[in-house]
């Protein structure tokens, strides 16, 4: 008897990894991309094809089409319902995307839903929009696994409107800017004439060696590792009470009719400032390579589950 084979997303994690440190990776600066590998906004997609490579489904087009309110993959079995009529496909999308989506922000479990409109070994690439703090999501034995990307020169990824899913597996791809470390030496610098080969005057200049505290270019964690999960409730009230009083200042600011309204993003900083150091999360201190063991031994562990 054949044993059924699980794709396997911690491979996925490690073949990205070993991308990222051979320079495979890279971020934006400003408004330069960097040279070499993919940039930020190609990083979606390589993940994709490393699932790919992996044998998992990519149906990031049947649910674009079902977004779209086109028959897809998603809607065949809510369409041919025998003496029922058919799902309208815009209540359709937002039941699916509601059951994808269905998972406490604070819960620290990975969500296990059986039956999931998304099926097993199958994964979507911003289901949720580009401005939802999952990017990819994936099914492994009916645990929905969802990833957030993240590409830059700092430490740690940059928050802005949400915290991702607690649950959430994050991975940071950081050149980082600071990959040389000044040893406080002054060194001194022979130097010779381009076409004699004659020495010339020596030029002295301060000693710098490849960052020591640099760390590994790519990092990952489950976001709960990185954000206590007490602090969730704390940001939707302070975000509840902030929307709520620029609604109050737009209503006596009183616009005319060529101004509606004023807003503001919420930002949120996290107190971890690298990724690549000790940190201490629910009373749980983890270094990276802890915090990276944790995830692959979890999906390990799923994908284990026959």
């Amino acid at each position: 008897m054949n044993q059924r084979v699980v794709p396997e997303l911690s491979k996925v994690i490690q073949n990205i990894f070993q991308i990222a440190k051979q320079g495979g990776i890279s971020q934006k600066t400003g408004n330069n991309v960097i040279k070499g590998g993919f940039n930020s906004k190609d990083f979606e997609k390589l993940f994709a094809i490393e699932l790919v490579k992996l044998k998992f489904n990519d149906l990031t087009d049947e649910w674009e089409k079902l977004k779209n309110l086109e028959p897809s993959f998603f809607s065949i079995p809510y369409q041919y319902k025998q003496n029922q009529s058919p799902t309208p496909l815009i209540e359709l999308k937002d039941r699916i995307k509601k059951r994808l989506f269905d998972c406490p922000m604070d819960s620290k479990d990975i969500k296990y839903d059986p039956g999931c409109p998304l099926p097993r070994n199958a994964f979507i690439c911003q289901a949720g929009g580009s401005q939802y703090a999952v990017d990819i999501m994936v099914n492994i034995n009916d645990y929905i696994i969802y990833i957030e990307l993240k590409t830059g020169g700092g430490k740690h990824g940059k928050l802005n409107d949400r915290i991702p899913f607690a649950s959430s597996i994050v991975i940071l791809v950081s050149s980082s800017k600071t990959k040389t470390y000044r040893t406080g030496r002054t060194i001194e610098e022979k130097r010779f004439h381009k076409r004699t080969g004659k020495p010339l005057k020596s030029k002295f200049k301060s000693e710098k060696i490849p960052n020591p505290w640099l760390g590994e270019p790519c990092e990952y964690a489950f976001q709960y590792d990185m954000i206590s999960v007490i602090n969730y409730s704390k940001v939707d009230t302070i975000v509840a009470k902030a929307k709520e009083y620029l609604k109050q200042l737009n209503e006596e600011a009183g616009f005319d009719d060529t101004l509606k309204s004023v807003w503001f993003r919420p930002i949120i900083n996290p107190g971890m400032s690298n990724m690549k150091a000790d940190w201490e999360a629910n009373s749980i201190n983890k270094t990276c390579i802890e915090r990276r063991n944790n995830v692959l031994s979890t999906l390990k562990k799923i994908e284990n589950e026959i």
